[in-house]
């Protein structure tokens, strides 16, 4: 029986990584063995994802955010990890994506010569700084791993661009197969739908706004809310609801900037479930986050990308994705475009997911099992 040692530290980790541990349960409970460990970094709006999916961490860290420096926080992350990691004595350490909470277990799995397990490798932007800093937390996290596994052949052309050729993976990304769960437990539950459901008008096309990364905090940000202006002034049809980032300053701007805009509606995080009801729910999804960008396709929906350059360039290659970066007339024509031609917005939003098909934790699970 190998044990895994699964670090979660975001919701965005939580979420794709809690079909692999669900999958592990279910399917390789003779073999595989989770262990959860919370980093403690976004412990509350995780704890709705892992309730979600009935996941029960056996340790749960603590972090002290007094110090906002992410050389603070990575360094915290590593010391608590690595005893963790002592007092457990995992055969595998797995963890996900480009956080500082990834790269920190990977290098103390790396330090307790525990092999680690990337999932979603291979992911490049060819800018260290964009996005900041999980470029540069990949890149580093990539010579530490024993297995890579890619979700896309783009990221795997990636890694061999590198020299990486052992152990890469192509399997998908495990986003899908939590999206799949998500929509096969339904809405029924008022638990998993969101306030603004109530609200909603099917004569009403609706854009939803999420906007989080670091790079675009400030001018980005209020470019993105000039044109969200801009549109509900063009179309008094339109209806927003812009989930907006925890953060205090973030909050702020965008609540003194859009709250007593008319048909903007302005709400905290949602839940994972809720998140998907409201992507079911909207026409156009405006956002700067990645696992959005991997979602909305399974959804039907196509998806503005609010970032300069992305690395997940595969849906704006397969045409479901559009990259407009944060330019105000440019997210502004873009949309409208969109909302007027039926023509262009079925073809975006009729094309294959290219990053996955819901399978990627089983592949992931049967590839560690059989090492």
């Amino acid at each position: 029986m190998k044990k895994i040692a699964i670090v979660v530290g975001t919701r965005p980790e939580g979420i794709k990584l809690a079909p692999i541990v669900t999958t592990m349960r279910r399917h390789f409970s003779d073999q595989l063995a989770p262990l959860v460990i919370v980093t403690g970094q976004h412990e509350a709006i995780l704890h709705d994802v892992l309730s979600f999916f009935d996941i029960h961490p056996q340790v749960v860290l603590t972090v002290n955010r007094t110090n906002p420096t992410l050389s603070a926080l990575q360094s915290q992350l590593m010391q608590s990890l690595e005893s963790a990691l002592i007092a457990a004595s995992p055969d595998v350490v797995m963890v996900q994506g480009d956080t500082i909470s990834a790269l920190a277990g990977a290098i103390a799995g790396y330090y307790q010569r525990i092999p680690v397990a990337h999932v979603e490798a291979g992911l490049r932007s060819g800018n260290i700084y964009e996005p900041f800093p999980e470029e540069a937390n990949r890149r580093i996290i990539t010579p530490l791993a024993h297995w890579h596994f890619t979700p896309t052949p783009k990221a795997t052309a990636a890694l061999h661009s590198e020299g990486v050729y052992r152990n890469v993976h192509e399997v998908g990304n495990t986003v899908i197969d939590a999206l799949m769960h998500a929509q096969h437990v339904g809405w029924d539950r008022p638990a998993h739908q969101h306030p603004w459901a109530n609200h909603h008008d099917v004569g009403r096309p609706m854009i939803l706004v999420t906007v989080h990364r670091r790079e675009n905090w400030g001018g980005g940000l209020q470019r993105i809310m000039a044109a969200i202006q801009q549109l509900v002034a063009l179309r008094d049809d339109l209806d927003i609801v812009w989930l907006v980032h925890p953060n205090p300053d973030i909050r702020e701007q965008v609540t003194s900037t859009l709250g007593q805009t008319n048909h903007v509606w302005i709400y905290p995080p949602a839940s994972y479930s809720e998140l998907v009801q409201l992507m079911q729910l909207s026409t156009i999804i405006v956002t700067d986050s990645g696992g959005i960008q991997e979602e909305a396709p399974s959804l039907n929906k196509p998806v503005l990308v609010a970032r300069e350059v992305t690395e997940r360039m595969e849906g704006v290659e397969a045409g479901c994705a559009i990259l407009v970066g944060t330019n105000t007339s440019t997210i502004v024509d873009t949309v409208i475009d969109l909302l007027q031609s039926t023509d262009r917005y079925a073809r975006m939003i009729h094309q294959k997911n290219p990053y996955g098909d819901g399978t990627a934790s089983q592949k992931i699970l049967s590839i560690i099992a059989q090492s």
